[in-house]
């Protein structure tokens, strides 16, 4: 009974982080059909009546459609060569940006007055197709950070497919490269891109932050609009909110009925379209170098025009360059948010450390009682919107007490943090050789003692950059403080939201420049070799 303790602890543990998610579903569908039956039919027909709903629903399902057609187009030209480490690098470091900044240094990078006109031309063009709060501003940060996950998401699947034997099987019987390419190859990639596929589409489409500071406000995407409901504290608003809720839920899984039948409708016609035609041929090979180096090259220019907006003073347009620096602002401005940083730095290790355990916990239970727990239920934080998790589980919080915890902020963060742990070290710890650990415990060490002393030190590094990314995962969250803690506790990236809506600010250069400090310092950490970079 001893021995199974531990095992039944964090088998309790494990399950019950993986069944939040599930839990955040059911209670917000049933505190909205509840607020339904409590308040008769009206509720709806007057949530349904809220001016611009449509238009607010029809926004967000295009901008998810759009950003994941193009990013998938450009998987698909970029495809065939994506097999060469620097690549790969690249593709990361891209990755590795936080949206947010991604996203302001763009609007100061290519805004009518911003730094690369003031390099290429003294005059404010006359048309503007980037501007703050639009659709294709949105759209085109989005593309930006998701194409390079896409990518490299389709380069590690196109590693583990035997392509070298169906090329040799293919000429063999007269095929040319690129049929074997577009009828066998491009079919067994896409099958395996559609979980990704889905995440995309369904962050695109709830996506708060980012749209925030990028998107149209009159009206808004409709996740920023229940946001807003949210945060109004009125009694109908919260109603709004709940229902709003269960549209974005509705939307999100029509989303998913859309990824798949597009991977049906694409397979079909690649398979009848293709067989019959031999015109269509590989991407040029220089492609996806060329434009790996045109997304980093724009990368290296926010961070550098970040570097320069952290002590520059008097930089008015047209000048190139700012009129004077001020290394004294710089000192202040960290001094001022000192306070941020360390509550920041204290929640993401916190949140990193449960969900770098959580995860190691979970892949050897699954080893332990010889049962996969399903990759949909691992993941599901990530294929639902994220504020229809924490609705439900702050309707079942305030049950219980108004006043948010620091331990119920972090529990709100935490199954995000899983999720994407998981992609990180599960198919990594997939690779190691179990044998080692039964050859352990035959010399009479315990399974665990054989686990630290054997497996632990083999995936150090994988341990180490699991944290490191599980750290930035949660110092990258919005919502999930937002809308627990009431504005109780501030973080990086809290501020950096409601700050960058002001324009440019000292605080919001400095708070950019350590979210990016501190992702780049997560990534260094991955120095694994061979086919482990996954």
């Amino acid at each position: 009974m001893a021995r199974s303790l531990p095992i039944i602890v964090a088998t309790s543990w494990v399950g019950f982080c993986l069944v939040l998610p599930v839990l955040g579903v059911l209670l917000l569908i049933g505190d909205g059909l509840w607020r339904v039956l409590g308040r008769g039919a009206e509720l709806l027909s007057s949530f349904f009546e809220v001016p611009g709903l449509l238009s607010m629903v029809g926004q967000s399902l295009g901008t998810a459609l759009i950003s994941v057609f193009i990013s998938f187009v450009l998987v698909l030209l970029t495809l065939p060569h994506t097999l060469q480490r620097s690549q790969s690098w690249f593709a990361r470091v891209l990755i590795g940006m936080p949206h947010l900044v991604v996203a302001i240094g763009l609007v100061w990078l290519l805004a009518p007055t911003g730094w690369l006109w003031r390099v290429f031309g003294a005059t404010e063009p006359s048309i503007t197709l980037f501007e703050q709060q639009s659709l294709i501003s949105l759209w085109l940060v989005l593309v930006l950070k998701e194409f390079p996950f896409l990518w490299l998401v389709a380069g590690i699947a196109l590693k583990r497919l035997p392509v070298a034997n169906w090329f040799v099987q293919g000429r063999a019987l007269g095929r040319t490269d690129a049929q074997i390419w577009w009828l066998v190859v491009v079919p067994a990639v896409v099958r395996q891109l559609r979980l990704a596929l889905i995440i995309v589409a369904v962050y695109s489409a709830s996506v708060v932050d980012v749209a925030l500071l990028l998107g149209p406000q009159s009206p808004p995407l409709f996740a920023v609009q229940v946001y807003q409901w949210f945060m109004d504290f009125g009694p109908q608003r919260a109603d709004y909110a709940r229902w709003g809720s269960i549209l974005l839920l509705a939307l999100s899984l029509l989303l998913v009925g859309i990824v798949v039948l597009h991977e049906r409708v694409f397979l079909w016609l690649t398979a009848r379209g293709l067989s019959r035609s031999r015109v269509l041929g590989l991407p040029p090979a220089w492609l996806p170098q060329v434009m790996l180096t045109v997304l980093l090259c724009l990368l290296v220019l926010i961070v550098f025009q970040l570097l320069i907006l952290t002590g520059a003073r008097g930089w008015f347009f047209p000048q190139l360059w700012p009129a004077s620096w001020e290394l004294q602002q710089v000192l202040q401005t960290v001094q001022n948010l000192a306070p941020t940083i360390l509550s920041s730095f204290l929640l993401a290790a916190v949140v990193s450390v449960l969900a770098t355990v959580t995860v190691v916990l979970l892949t050897e239970l699954q080893r332990h009682y010889q049962k996969q727990v399903s990759l949909t239920l691992v993941l599901l934080p990530l294929l639902l919107p994220q504020i229809i998790l924490l609705l439900g589980w702050q309707s079942a919080y305030f049950l219980f007490s108004n006043t948010p915890h620091w331990a119920w902020i972090v529990l709100c963060h935490l199954p995000f943090s899983i999720a994407y742990t998981f992609i990180v070290y599960a198919p990594i710890e997939a690779l190691y050789p179990q044998r080692t650990l039964v050859v352990a415990q035959s010399l009479g060490h315990s399974y665990w003692q054989a686990w630290w002393r054997l497996k632990a030190r083999s995936l150090a590094r994988v341990i180490g950059f699991s944290f490191g990314f599980a750290a930035v995962i949660a110092l990258a969250q919005y919502l999930p403080v937002q809308m627990t803690a009431a504005g109780r506790v501030q973080t990086l990236t809290t501020e950096f939201v409601s700050l960058a809506s002001g324009g440019i600010r000292p605080e919001v250069v400095t708070i950019g420049l350590v979210l990016t400090l501190v992702s780049f310092i997560a990534l260094s950490l991955q120095t694994v070799k061979g086919d482990t970079q996954s």
